[in-house]
């Protein structure tokens, strides 16, 4: 994503990104800060196509897969007609058994502005400033496992 002012007058600060042919695109100046070499690394890792924006919704995280796991044992009867039940559960099982497996990603919609540009007097895009984002954040609270075990009594 571009964080420009209002490049379109639609009093949005973010569009989607012009990914420039190379160092001498008509379309593109560089600031004098513009980290080039990390802009054309992320360009490169992303698979993103030269020469033009990159599609609306083009990009998406990983898929997460998670596994939880309930185990019951009913208790026998035992006090005139009160009964329960015994329980386990594991949340994110994957992640109790490997810490590498059940990882939950996301996809950092909200801070996906890479490039800080402006439009110069001749209409071309000035690159001021480049932040190297990836699509996908691993979400750290809902990868771990969490396991509980409780007794419920029915009355």
């Amino acid at each position: 994503m571009l964080d420009t002012n209002d490049l379109e007058g639609d009093r949005s600060r973010r569009h989607l990104l012009y990914v420039p042919t190379g160092p001498n695109d008509p379309n593109v100046v560089y600031g004098s800060g513009f980290q080039l070499d990390e802009f054309n690394a992320c360009v490169a890792r992303e698979g993103l196509a030269r020469g033009g924006f990159v599609g609306r919704n083009s990009q998406a995280a990983r898929w997460t897969n998670r596994i939880d796991l309930r185990i019951d044992q009913e208790l026998p009867t035992f006090i005139d007609g009160v009964s329960g039940q015994a329980f386990l559960k594991i949340y994110n099982l994957g992640n109790f058994l490997n810490k590498d497996w059940g990882k939950v990603y996301d996809a950092s919609f909200f801070s996906l502005d890479v490039v800080d540009a402006e439009v110069d007097a001749q209409g071309r895009l000035v690159y001021n400033n480049f932040t190297d984002r990836e699509v996908n954040v691993i979400l750290e609270n809902r990868s771990l496992w969490e396991a509980r075990m409780g007794v419920e009594i029915r009355f």
